[in-house]
C-alpha cells in the first residue's frame, strides 16, 4: 500500500482487536464504507488491516465529498485526494459526489451476497 507515513502514530492500539475482525470469527463478511479515522500510519491502521474484507472511502478527518480533496485536512502543501478503494486510490471515482459512490458500494455487496450458505453473515459499517 503506497501511502505517506506521518511523523506521529495515531490511530487505535494495534493491541485492540476491532469488531470486524472479531465477527470474521462468528462468520461474518464484513465491509467498511464511508469515513475511518482510525488511523493509516501504516497498512495494520487501515480498515484490511483491522479485519474488513474491503473498504472504499477516505482516510483522514475529512474531505470534500464532491471533488475528495482533503488539503485543508492535512495541510498538504498541493492538493491531497482522499478516496481509496480497499489497498489503493479509487481511481476514475474522483469528481463523483461520496453519497453515490458510497450507496452503490453498498448496493454491489448486498446483492453479491451469498444468502444461500449457511453460516453466511454480512455486515457494512
Amino acid at each position: 500500500m503506497a501511502m505517506s507515513r506521518v511523523s506521529v502514530i495515531v490511530g487505535i492500539d494495534l493491541n485492540y482487536t476491532m469488531l470486524p475482525a472479531m465477527l470474521k470469527k462468528a462468520g461474518y463478511s464484513s465491509h467498511h464504507i464511508g469515513k475511518w479515522h482510525q488511523g493509516f500510519y501504516t497498512f495494520d491502521y487501515t480498515p484490511l488491516g483491522r479485519g474488513y474484507e474491503s473498504s472504499v472511502g477516505f482516510l483522514v478527518g475529512g474531505e470534500d465529498h464532491y471533488t475528495q480533496d482533503a488539503s485543508w485536512t492535512t495541510k498538504c502543501s498541493e492538493r491531497c485526494v482522499d478516496l481509496w478503494n480497499s489497498t489503493q486510490p479509487a481511481f476514475g471515482r474522483n469528481g463523483t459526489y461520496n453519497g453515490y459512490t458510497f450507496t452503490q458500494r453498498a448496493v454491489d455487496l448486498i446483492e453479491a451476497h451469498n444468502t444461500g450458505e449457511i453460516g453466511s453473515h454480512l455486515i457494512i459499517i
